[in-house]
């Protein structure tokens, strides 16, 4: 049973950009603009004929690929088992959103209509279910791939076979082979064989070699997009030199968002490749950046939480006038103690520990200065005893006012430290009255005590 699912997408899209488009041209009435003004509107104007392009080839190669059932059957095996995965957070593959699960679960209802009845409004209905699906670089390469290897299967002629089977053997074959024969097992009860894949009235090896040539027509413009603006990707990792990554891999790491942004982008919408792309760029060099920077890969969402979490922080530190403690910072964040500790935890940046080879032989690693925290030295004990004594000492000849005063502000016997304003409100007394409390009593123990505590700093 073979079955062809109308063609005609994208038609409007075709009408829209075979329109001529008209540019204002320099006629020498007027001043002439500065050079760089006319490379910056030259280079965007290139960059919309070449989207454009871009736009058409994709929808010539999306239009092909819905005359076969193959594709609606592939789009509903790959993303199923990735209904089934766990929730994780990947780079690369973001969770489905909800415009992209309603679009599936309408694909699957059309073609659960589609396959009872047959061609007719049926096959009508399934090619616009699949006309609203946001089909990416990947299912695109996946699905010539896959009617590749399904054409291989049927194909007699031992050229076509050859053709075929060098194609399949630059990419990934195995993978095809595998998705393959789920797709025949999903459905093999409403289809005895596999020839109905294919439109009816095409011949299996012309309609794949039309895929070949719509799939090169596009990824030829789609690498006419990005090289025409690497030169963006040089100038913002430039931006990022003197971190944990070198600069051939912060340009690669570039490359990639710059590649993520052709795909996505709509010239349509009148705003300017280059501000696109840029946001993409960024985007893959500061994840690249950031997994690479801890020893522990943090999920983006949670890089989000940390840097929010040292955004407050700031902002507490300039409002208190003092480094926060954990209290102050639960209080002011609303997230706990718990919470609080792990992304101090996880946050950390790696150091090497090791001096590098670059170093001169002057120089210290690290690891020079690191205490050794596993044992605490005798002396260190005498000499935090005998500090313990001292202070006690310097107390009794503070008044019960000015020993709270002390106490308080500096943290000694209480949970936290607290500013002069929160000892006013608790003494009922002004800042400043507190502040000259504070001196006094600061006097009197340098005066009677100064020496010895000198000792120990």
């Amino acid at each position: 049973m073979a079955v062809t699912i109308s063609e005609g997408y994208f038609s409007e899209l075709r009408e829209e950009t075979d329109q001529e488009t008209v540019y204002p041209e320099f006629d020498g009435t007027a001043e002439k603009p500065e050079s760089s003004t006319v490379n910056t509107v030259n280079t965007g104007e290139s960059n919309m004929l070449i989207a454009r392009e871009l736009k058409i080839r994709k929808a010539d190669l999306i239009d092909a690929l819905l005359c076969s059932v193959l594709t609606p059957l592939w789009l509903l095996n790959e993303y199923e088992r990735q209904f089934d995965k766990e929730p994780q957070e990947v780079d690369d593959e973001p969770k489905l959103s909800s415009e992209l699960k309603s679009s599936l679960v309408l694909i699957h209802q059309s073609y659960q209509r589609f396959i009872h009845a047959g061609a007719g409004p049926e096959a009508q209905d399934l090619r616009q279910a699949l006309q609203w699906f946001p089909f990416v670089f990947k299912d695109l390469t996946q699905l010539v791939d896959l009617h590749c290897y399904a054409a291989l299967q049927a194909t007699e002629s031992s050229v076509g076979r050859r053709k075929l089977g060098a194609r399949l053997r630059r990419r990934n074959a195995r993978r095809c082979r595998e998705d393959f024969d789920a797709i025949l097992e999903l459905d093999r009860q409403h289809f005895g064989a596999w020839e109905w894949l294919f439109p009816e009235n095409k011949d299996r090896y012309e309609y794949v070699q039309g895929l070949l040539a719509k799939e090169r027509l596009w990824l030829a413009s789609r690498q006419q997009l990005v090289t025409a603006n690497s030169g963006l990707v040089l100038y913002i990792a430039n931006q990022y030199k003197g971190g944990f990554l070198d600069f051939d891999d912060l340009v690669q790491e570039g490359q990639t968002g710059l590649l993520k942004a052709a795909d996505r982008y709509d010239y349509r919408l009148g705003f300017k490749f280059s501000t696109y792309a840029g946001y993409w760029i960024r985007q893959a060099i500061s994840r690249a950046l950031s997994r690479c920077e801890r020893v522990v890969r943090i999920p983006c969402g949670q890089i989000g939480v940390i840097n929010k979490f040292f955004r407050d922080r700031e902002q507490l530190i300039l409002r208190l006038g003092k480094e926060p403690s954990l209290q102050d910072l639960a209080g002011h964040t609303g997230l706990s103690l718990e919470e609080i500790n792990k992304i101090l935890a996880i946050s950390q940046a790696a150091v090497p520990i090791e001096a590098s080879a670059e170093n001169d032989e002057d120089t210290y690693a690290p690891i020079d200065f690191l205490e050794q925290q596993v044992f605490s030295t005798p002396f260190g004990v005498l000499a935090q005893s005998d500090l313990e004594q001292l202070i006690e000492q310097a107390f009794r000849i503070l008044s019960p006012r000015e020993a709270k005063i002390i106490s308080q502000h500096f943290g000694i016997d209480t949970e936290r430290e607290k500013t002069l304003k929160e000892i006013g409100a608790e003494l009922n007394l002004t800042r400043e009255r507190v502040r000259q409390i504070e001196m006094a009593a600061l006097n009197k123990i340098r005066s009677h005590y100064g020496g010895q505590l000198g000792n120990f700093l």
